[in-house]
This record gives structure tokens, C-alpha cells and sequence, in this order.
């Protein structure tokens, strides 16, 4: 472990981080820091000082590197071992190992595990590996599913992309010299996959660049005997290919009772090479070359195609696959359950990211006119979706519930775009009936321009309106699902301070005795009608309070010369100089509870999932931009 620790890039970097612990490297120089670049060259200075075995060329050492006596090199080789790496916890498994107290299983995988995608795709110098960037991506395994569920299925991939891939990769040969070349890559071409080719390949073997070979294959797939009969006696299948001079040793070692018509001298073998190729050395050669050319087959099938025993053809693909060449799965849809397909890597890429793109294609995101086609639909605002009468308004009301919206805008633009003859009687049914309830949901921070200032009294902005405008921002919620759009948190009463002193009034008779009428409320508070309906539109525009009724909504985004009657038409009321107003009968009642000592009513979690829930509902469709 010392000796892999001094190896890694970690010892580097804690043995500049305790040479300048130790003030043997300067941070600060002449009043300014010294730059990075210069703490590490001088660090590696310093190391080629104390430990001049660490920063010689490995290359020309042998043996492991001896450690020297040094205080800094044993506390980083300390930290490194210790704090960095836990050796004894390493040592204490390693012992666990020996005493057979736990066992060690070694599992073949066809993908890596999904506890090792970090790993894999970390940066370097992440985990010990010194590799750089370019190589630690090339080695990097592409993966589209980590879902230990989805693993039977982690090969299936597109039959329109293997289907393209076969086709591509295949050879399309237009002259002998493309024929002759696509021989050399598969070695053997069977005269039933060379249709077409025929009059090609006869032109070669007129030139004497390539042969026909003849072979016998049995029903149980042994390639037959040397000298064995070519007629298909004895339950023997006869096969016939076409072979390239520069192939000639390749299949006659790999096909050993194969025939040559005509017979060729083949070129010499290269140097380095033997004369008579090793049998399995041929076998393989033949079938990666065609692994590099069909894309993913079976062993049954690949063995049918070239006239070999499909056991000679599976220790060939087992061998390939140990050198990284071939890969093992089930790739294409629809292949029976259990069976393995073979595929060669650069192909299984191609295959792989072609499948990508057809995915990518399927979920290509539409255009904004298209988005907002989709969203006219979704919420009843195009011809012929409209809603109808007052449950249809209650289901408009359940899909845009939480969204505020300037007021004046609800029944003059929102409404009647979704509900054909919308009629604003339905609206105040609605919420007299205690189905919906209207309010501005997000709490106004109560605070003033002076505050904080030196002597500043905040009972002095008692008479400044608080009331909403007519762009005062208001949502309509159903009254069932109004806590999941409500703060959790109550009101705090020291933040109420901010009110004007008829509102605090009013929040304490309201927080006390519960939802009530404008006259219980004025009688309690022994305040005017005026200041109470003064102090409760207020309390509305900070988001405290809510109504029975939309009426006095209305009223409220009235122009101001037609909020209330001459006071002629009142005369003959009792009180109607006193009670000059236009408040609604309904009661008046606290959207939050007030008070430190109350429990918030939902979870956090059960608030974002009704949040989420509802956001679809709105939308039908939910992306980041659209939150922002």
C-alpha cells in the first residue's frame, strides 16, 4: 500500500498540503499570495530535495522505492494511508477473507454494475487513476438504463438500427477489386451469400487472385474428413465458397478436408508468420471477419453461413470476446428468452447510437406554437372545448386553483374564455356555497419604508390604505384543497406589529371568536363600519383574510366614483348615514392560523406532491422553463 500510495496523484497533493502546514512552502510573499503554479513547482522542488527517489523516472528504477527518514514524508504517507485510505479496515478484511468469515464471489456481468457509473465516469485523479481525460472517456461505458429491474432487458436495441447497420457494414462490391477486397476481410465467402457476385468472382479466379473451395459439412455440423465424397452421401451437407489467395493457408488450416478448384500457390507468408496457420488462430480469423460485417447472430447461425462446427465457432467468439472484440447479449427485439446473440463492438456502437437517435427523435420537444395549440386545448379556451354551466366553472376553478391572477382579469378574460355564457351569479354560488374560496395566497411581508428608523412610532402609519388595486393579484381555490396551497407556518403575532391598529383589531377578533359579519366584527372591535371594512381589505391585500362571498370583491374593483350610492337613496334606511359602504353579507375569516404554539397543517412532502399534482392538472405538460 505504501508503495501504490507513493504511485498515486494523492501523494502529491497532501505532500503540498503539509510542507505548507509545516511553513516550508510560503503562501504569501511580499504581501501577496503566491500563485498556485509557483506553490506546486516549488513543492516538487522541495520533493526532489527529501525524496529524490520519488520524482526520478520510474522507468529506469527497479524494485520498490525506499522511503526516507523524513518527518514531512512520513505525515503524508501517514495521511495518505489513514485519512485518504482506511489500511486498517483493509487489514481487517483481508483477515475476515483468511478466517473464511466472509466469503468473496466473482460474478461475469455483461454491463457494470450500477454502484460503479460514479466510478467510471469520474474525473481523473477521482479514484487513484491518473489516466487522462481523453482515455478515462473512451473507456467510459455508455449506459441507458440503471434500473437493476430493466437488466434482462439492457441490450434490446432498435430493429430499424440493426437492420440499417447490416446493411452499411455489408460489402457492396461493384468490380473485382472490391470483391477481392472483401474477401480478405471475411477470408470465406459461401457461394449463398455471394449472389450477385458470381460473375465477379469468376473473374478472379481467372486472374488467379482467388479459388473456389469445396467442403463437406455432417448433419450434426462437423466439417467432414479430408477426402470425404462432395455429393451429399451419408447424411453430409456439401458447402462451397470463395477464397482469396491471401486467404488460402487462413481456410485450408481452418477447413482442413476443403478442396481448391482451381488449385493457386498463395503469396509467401509475411514475416513472423508461420507457414501452416494454427487451426483456432484461422477459425477466428474467418469469424471476425465476419462479425465485423453482419452485426448481431447467433452462434447456430453463424456456423450454418460459413460451414463450420458451431463449437469451433463459439471457442472463436469466446476468445474474441475476451480481447474486447465481440460482445455477448440479446439485441434484437423479439429474440427468445434466453438466447445469446453475439455482436462486434464497433457495430453494437453504431447500433447503439442510432437507437439513441430514434429515441431522441420520438421525444423531440415541439415548438412553442405548437405548446401553446396544445394549451388552448388542455384548459377550454379554443372553439368547441369550451365548458358549460356552473360545474363546468367549478372544473375551470379546480385546473387554474393557486394561480394569482390580477383580479379584474378573472371574470373579465379567464372566466368567460372557458365557460360558453359564463354567468357571475354561478361565481358567487360557488363561493356562498363553500366550494371555492378566493384570497391572495402568498403572505405580504407587513413592513414600512421607515422602519428601523431612530424614533419611529409604526402606529403612525395607521391611516395609510392598505386596500388592494384593481391589479391586486387573487386565486380562486377550492376550499377542500385550500391547506395544500396555504404557508404551513402560522402567522406569527409580533409580525402583525406592521398593521394599522384597526386591523390588529380585527385579526384578534377574528383569530378569538372565528369567521363573522361586519357588524359582530365592528360591535367587538367597538369600531366604525368604516374602519373595519378599511382594516379588512387590508388584511386582504396582505393575504390574511378571505370572504364568503365575491361580491364585495366586485365592488372593490369598481371605479372609485361608482363604489357607492348617492346618499339620497339611502335616506329612508335606518342608519344609512352611518353605514355608508358597500360590503357583501357573508362572513369574513383567517386564510392562516395566528398563533407560535400551532402545528403546521400538511407535511412538506404532501405540499410539493399536491403542488406537482396540481401543476399537471394546470398544464398538462410540466417543464423547467414554464416554472421559471
Amino acid at each position: 500500500m505504501v508503495q501504490a500510495a507513493l504511485a498515486a496523484p494523492m501523494f502529491t497533493n497532501r505532500w503540498r498540503w503539509n510542507a505548507t502546514r509545516a511553513l516550508a512552502l510560503l503562501r504569501q510573499s511580499g504581501g501577496r499570495r503566491v500563485p498556485m503554479p509557483i506553490q506546486r513547482m516549488r513543492a516538487e522542488d522541495l520533493l526532489a530535495a527529501v525524496f529524490p527517489a520519488q520524482v526520478a523516472c520510474q522507468d529506469n528504477h527497479a524494485g520498490p522505492i525506499e522511503v526516507p527518514d523524513h518527518p514531512l514524508v512520513k505525515e503524508t504517507l501517514a495521511n495518505c494511508l489513514h485519512e485518504a485510505m482506511d489500511v486498517e479496515g483493509l487489514r481487517a478484511l483481508i483477515a475476515a477473507i483468511e478466517r473464511a468469515e466472509i466469503g468473496t464471489v466473482a460474478v461475469d456481468t455483461p454491463v457494470p454494475s450500477p454502484m460503479s457509473h460514479e466510478i467510471l465516469h469520474a474525473n481523473p485523479y477521482a479514484f487513484l487513476d491518473d489516466a487522462p481525460l481523453e482515455e478515462r472517456r473512451a473507456r467510459a461505458v455508455a449506459l441507458r438504463r440503471t434500473d437493476p429491474d430493466l437488466a434482462r432487458g439492457v441490450g434490446a436495441l432498435d430493429g430499424a438500427a440493426i437492420a440499417a447497420v447490416r446493411e452499411q457494414a455489408w460489402p457492396d462490391a461493384r468490380d473485382p477489386e472490391e470483391l477481392h477486397d472483401a474477401l480478405l476481410t471475411l477470408g470465406l465467402l459461401p457461394a449463398g451469400a455471394a449472389a450477385g457476385w458470381t460473375g465477379l468472382a469468376e473473374a478472379l479466379i481467372r486472374e488467379g487472385r482467388a479459388t473456389r473451395a469445396c467442403w463437406t459439412v455432417s448433419a450434426t455440423g462437423e466439417a467432414g474428413p479430408p477426402g470425404a465424397p462432395l455429393g451429399g452421401e451419408g447424411g453430409t451437407v456439401p458447402c462451397e465458397g470463395f477464397v482469396a489467395a491471401e486467404r488460402l493457408r487462413a481456410v485450408r488450416a481452418a477447413i482442413p478436408g476443403a478442396r481448391f478448384e482451381p488449385e493457386i500457390l498463395p503469396p509467401p507468408p509475411a514475416r513472423g508468420e508461420p507457414e501452416v496457420p494454427d487451426r483456432a488462430d484461422a477459425i477466428r480469423a474467418v469469424v471476425q471477419g465476419w462479425m465485423e460485417q453482419i452485426g448481431p447472430t447467433t452462434i447456430p447461425t453463424l456456423a450454418a453461413r460459413l460451414g463450420l462446427p458451431p463449437r469451433d465457432v463459439q471457442i472463436a467468439l469466446v476468445e474474441l470476446e475476451g480481447r474486447g472484440a465481440v460482445l455477448r447479449g440479446r439485441f434484437s427485439p423479439g429474440a427468445p428468452e434466453g438466447a445469446v446473440e453475439w455482436c462486434e463492438r464497433r457495430l453494437l456502437a453504431r447500433i447503439h447510437r442510432l437507437t439513441i437517435g430514434r429515441l431522441r427523435r420520438e421525444i423531440e420537444p415541439v415548438s412553442a406554437a405548437d405548446f401553446i395549440r396544445f394549451l388552448l386545448r388542455w384548459q377550454h379556451v379554443s372553439p368547441g372545448t369550451h365548458l358549460h354551466g356552473r360545474q363546468g366553472l367549478l372544473q375551470v376553478i379546480a385546473q387554474l386553483q393557486g394561480l394569482e391572477l390580477p383580479a379584474p382579469s378573472w371574470e373579465r378574460d379567464v372566466l368567460p374564455a372557458r365557460v360558453a355564457h359564463y354567468n357571475p351569479a354561478d361565481l358567487e354560488a360557488l363561493c356562498l356555497s363553500g366550494e371555492v374560496a378566493w384570497a391572495r395566497l402568498r403572505r405580504q411581508p407587513i413592513a414600512s419604508d421607515r422602519d428601523g428608523e431612530p424614533g419611529f412610532d409604526p402606529g403612525r402609519r395607521a391611516g395609510r390604505r392598505r386596500a388592494p388595486t384593481r391589479s391586486a393579484p387573487l386565486a380562486f381555490v377550492l376550499r377542500e384543497d385550500l391547506p395544500s396551497f396555504l404557508d404551513p407556518t402560522p402567522a406569527d403575532l409580533a409580525s402583525l406589529e406592521g398593521l394599522s391598529p384597526a386591523a390588529r383589531d380585527v385579526v384578534g377578533h377574528l383569530a378569538e371568536r372565528g369567521a363573522s359579519f361586519l357588524a359582530d366584527i365592528a360591535r367587538a372591535t367597538r369600531r366604525l363600519p368604516a374602519q373595519v371594512e378599511g382594516a379588512l381589505w387590508e388584511l386582504v391585500a396582505q393575504g390574511l383574510v378571505t370572504g364568503d362571498g365575491i361580491a364585495g370583491l366586485r365592488v372593490l374593483l369598481k371605479p372609485e366614483g361608482k363604489r357607492r350610492l348617492p346618499h339620497r337613496r339611502l335616506r329612508m334606511l335606518r342608519g344609512a348615514m352611518l353605514r355608508e359602504r358597500l360590503i357583501p353579507l357573508g362572513r369574513w375569516g383567517l386564510l392562516h392560523s395566528v398563533g407560535a404554539g400551532e402545528e403546521p397543517r400538511l407535511k412538506r412532502e404532501e405540499t410539493e406532491e399536491a403542488m406537482a399534482r396540481q401543476l399537471l392538472r394546470r398544464y398538462g405538460v410540466v417543464f423547467r422553463d414554464l416554472l421559471a
